[in-house]
């Protein structure tokens, strides 16, 4: 059987929660980190960015361009980003169940988790549905998956 395509008769195991919090998180400091490296090396600290809404909103501006560029990178490769590899999960159209292989697919979730995340309620919403969709899962119609190892 092809790793990358899943027939008709595969069923996936939403990913459990604690495994998407942990890919979560993980994912968002290898995003978060070298910004918050770069900006301290050019004279910025962590509180310039609360301090000051615009500053905070271009960080979040060229932290979802990071995350687009891996969601670019890495859908191809993990069907996901590197946290959810690292956790046997992976991103699959909510309907169909197929693998999602697109870069522009990559681009659109990294940018939309990065802009939804700072007001919590997207994330919140994954205990209300049974795929276990965040906001930014529903609106591009995918689901995060638990992929057991044979």
């Amino acid at each position: 059987m092809n790793p990358n395509h899943n027939s008709s008769t595969d069923k996936y195991t939403p990913a459990p929660h604690y495994k998407r919090l942990l890919a979560f998180i993980f994912q968002l400091v290898i995003s978060i980190v070298p910004i918050f490296i770069i900006a301290y090396l050019l004279g910025f600290n962590f509180a310039d960015f609360i301090e000051n809404f615009a500053l905070f909103a271009l960080g979040l501006i060229i932290i979802g361009m990071c995350s687009s560029l891996l969601g670019v990178i890495l859908y191809p490769v993990y069907q996901g980003n590197v946290g959810h590899k690292l956790f046997n999960l992976k991103v699959v159209d909510a309907k169909t169940e197929h693998s999602i292989h697109s870069k522009s697919h990559g681009a659109f979730r990294g940018f939309l988790k990065v802009c939804m995340v700072p007001l919590i309620f997207p994330v919140l919403i994954i205990f209300l549905n049974k795929n276990r969709q965040t906001l930014w899962d529903k609106i591009s119609n995918t689901k995060i998956v638990y992929v057991r190892k044979n």
